[in-house]
């Protein structure tokens, strides 16, 4: 049964709001005696109208100051909307949410500004949600892998599992699927697919070795659905051999919980990967609290390392040699050329990854193991 709500941040406040739609046709504006009353200094007084005609909603702009949107698109005439659409009332944003059993979550996230002709529309609520449960739901994802490399002897010991989205009507770039999935909170529910996905797709074309997979920091403010979801994973391929991946920024000050996801996570024979490390801060004492199986070194150090000043190598060295000390190894990301390889096979980097060695490829491209830069 369908349920329509219109989701916003009203007037000065910060607080996401909904207004029910309980019965149509309903006026939005701001007077205060319609129903659908929505304050904003761009919203006329009666600025739009919402009905349904055949089982269908229609938005009509009412001759308002400042104009009726839809998905950023001013509206002349009466336009069909659906759930997920963006509304702008002048710049006053709003999406539709149908919380039918079809569409059960709603989430709020940061906002930003796209101009539309002479007026900024907020950009709080990018549009796709329609498509993104699609993809979710079907599974519409690429999944490519980049070889991992060991320093030793330069052989493939594993892949990290990346993501393009192949959806006709979605960005493929993963970055934009999640910015789409956050502003409704889908992101931990993508992020979940894509693991599995990613596993899936490594076992169908056999790719030997560690698979890292990766995490939304999202994830990280409910840890034991995230548990939950690599029991789950481990159940249904006992055999793969994993490394979940915590991206840096979705770190937190509780060392315990970190400790305690290391712990559960070697119960289930999966190793525990600190990604992008080093970027903003250090996270040394998470590193040292959790101690994870590997840390990632981030592209921002590891990007002209061959150029580096004296500072930023100390740095690193430091990094490697408390890494050691922890019995914690390292890798090198992004490594895009052979003086950044060498200078990091110099200061004792045990694997890397990056363009220098592969490209993310789809999974049928690998049947070498063995890389001889």
């Amino acid at each position: 049964m369908d349920r329509w709500f219109l989701q916003g941040v009203f007037g000065n406040t910060n607080t996401l709001q909904e207004i029910p739609l309980n019965s149509l046709p309903q006026i939005l504006g701001r007077d205060e005696h319609l129903a659908c009353s929505i304050s904003g200094l761009t919203v006329s007084r009666n600025h739009a109208r919402i009905e349904q005609r055949n089982q269908e909603l229609l938005l009509t702009d009412l001759g308002s100051s400042n104009g009726t949107f839809v998905n950023r698109q001013l509206i002349i005439v009466p336009t069909p909307i659906d759930h997920g659409d963006i509304i702008h009332l002048g710049t006053t944003e709003l999406r539709l949410i149908n919380r039918g059993a079809e569409h059960p979550n709603l989430f709020d996230t940061g906002s930003a500004t796209s101009i539309m002709g002479s007026i900024k529309l907020s950009d709080r609520f990018p549009p796709g949600i329609k498509e993104l449960e699609q993809l979710i739901t079907t599974r519409a994802v690429n999944i490519v892998y980049q070889p991992i490399i060991r320093a030793s002897d330069l052989s493939c010991i594993g892949y990290e599992a990346l993501c393009r989205g192949a959806s006709e009507r979605l960005p493929t770039s993963p970055i934009e699927l999640f910015r789409i999935a956050e502003s409704f909170n889908l992101a931990t529910s993508l992020s979940e697919m894509l693991r599995t996905q990613a596993v899936v797709v490594a076992i169908q074309h056999n790719l030997q070795g560690e698979l890292l997979i990766n995490t939304h920091p999202a994830e990280l403010l409910n840890p034991a659905r995230l548990v939950d979801s690599m029991v789950v994973l481990r159940k249904n391929h006992p055999h793969t051999r994993i490394t979940l991946e915590i991206h840096e920024h979705a770190m937190t000050e509780d060392g315990n919980l970190l400790q305690t996801l290391k712990q559960e996570l070697g119960q289930l024979n999966i190793k525990l990967a600190f990604d992008d490390f080093g970027v903003g801060q250090s996270r040394l004492m998470e590193m040292i609290e959790a101690q994870p199986n590997l840390i990632k070194f981030d592209k921002k150090l590891i990007e002209n390392i061959d150029k580096a000043d004296a500072t930023r190598l100390h740095l690193i060295n430091s990094l490697i040699h408390f890494a050691r000390e922890l019995k914690i190894e390292t890798l090198a990301e992004c490594v895009a050329c052979e003086a950044e390889y060498n200078t990091c096979k110099n200061m004792g980097f045990e694997y890397f990854q990056g363009y220098y060695f592969e490209k993310p490829q789809a999974p049928e491209f690998f049947h070498t193991p063995k890389y001889q830069p």
